[in-house]
């Protein structure tokens, strides 16, 4: 298993911030890694932690070398150290990474055995470049993972319109709901998905279309399909897909639907948005159980709606107005980023309700009072 300590002195805030920034994008791509202070437990000795952790626990010494490295004891004495665990194992891999013009230093003629790393400017080229020595599948920006997230629910909402489902439901409009996990999405990730059948009590509580229940569900090549039935016909009106990769997939036809043969083409609201956050909660949970990390990208989508009307009860309405129908068929929410998992989902959501609000003339949610707390009017 890779295992990377992280040699820089603390003193230079430059190089202390290059090495965390290192690890950090490490971490997330589930490679460990040693670095001081954060490796050290509370108590320890800090002298022998460093010292296990070059010669026993690491797979690999990635030391930043700069003008102010070079002069700190510290790095010198975990330099030797290095050498003599290459000295015991040469599989012991060293990754130097020359920031700047250093002074001659003890232990040079070691280090100057293996390639350096090419150093970049900008931190994130930086991790590109390890990543690719270590052979790690390749890192990606930010607003690169977004647009993937974006491509991704764009190519499903493509299947979507044309009817090219994972299961056939009858009915439209639809509300569709994409989860993403924003690390996986180059593929280079696939979760064990056999846990939810070795676990049948998760799949009745977190796996339930957004307003339906788990009649049925089933391994497919994607991944996990659940199924929901309704109405007298048990005719099936929403399913949620997991797929391999970490991402969910949820489409309901039944919400919508109840209201339009009512007679009224109308978004229920506080019943849209009540489920819609207790779906996204169980499916966090989900994601938290499977060992999805963080950041995910929520996305809600609205088809076949155009015409509709925000469902008000005016005379407990905070703005009574004359309602509006939505101008357009697709309603594309914009996405949202989940850094954590202790979200509050109520909050976290508030904004994306708010743009549904909009589409149908209202300034914002009303389901939400001034101190931005869910809580529904009677």
């Amino acid at each position: 298993m890779t295992e990377i300590f992280i040699s820089h002195t603390t003193k230079d805030n430059r190089d202390h911030a290059l090495a965390h920034y290192i690890a950090n994008g490490l971490i997330e791509r589930g490679i460990q890694v040693w670095i001081a202070p954060d490796s050290i437990p509370a108590g320890s000795d800090w002298e022998e932690e460093i010292v296990a952790g070059i010669m026993e626990e690491s797979s690999h010494f990635l030391v930043i070398l700069s003008a102010a490295s070079v002069r700190s004891e510290w790095v010198l004495n975990e330099i030797g150290l290095a050498q003599k665990r290459k000295e015991k194992d040469d599989s012991y891999t060293i990754l130097p990474l020359f920031v700047g013009d250093v002074d001659d230093f003890p232990g040079e003629g070691f280090i100057s055995k293996s390639q350096n790393l090419e150093y970049q400017v900008d931190h994130e080229e930086q991790l590109r470049e390890i990543a690719n020595v270590l052979g790690l599948p390749a890192f990606i920006s930010g607003d690169e993972v977004l647009e993937l997230a974006q491509e991704f629910r764009d190519y499903r909402l493509t299947k979507i319109k044309s009817k090219e489902l994972l299961v056939e439901l009858p009915y439209d409009p639809k509300v569709v709901l994409h989860i993403v996990s924003l690390s996986t999405l180059d593929g280079s990730m696939q979760y064990d998905l056999a846990l939810l059948d070795d676990n049948p009590e998760i799949v009745y509580k977190w796996l339930s279309p957004i307003y339906g229940y788990p009649s049925r569900n089933r391994f497919n090549a994607d991944g996990y399909l659940t199924i929901s039935t309704g109405g007298e016909e048990r005719i099936v009106d929403s399913y949620l897909q997991v797929f391999n990769n970490g991402c969910i997939e949820t489409v309901d036809t039944s919400i919508l639907y109840d209201y339009i043969k009512k007679g009224r083409a109308t978004i229920p609201s506080t019943l849209f948005e009540r489920y819609l956050i207790i779906a996204v909660n169980n499916y966090l949970r989900l994601l938290d159980f499977l060992g999805v990390v963080p950041p995910i990208y929520v996305m809600l989508s609205l088809q076949g709606v155009k015409d509709y009307h925000m469902a008000v009860n005016q005379r407990f309405s905070r703005w009574p107005r004359e309602t509006y129908p939505i101008d357009r068929d697709s309603l594309l929410i914009e996405g949202k980023t989940i850094d954590s998992f202790n979200v509050d989902i109520q909050r976290f959501l508030q904004s994306i309700f708010d743009e549904v609000w909009n589409a149908a003339g209202y300034p914002k949610s009303l389901n939400y009072d001034k101190d931005g707390k869910w809580n529904p009017p009677n």
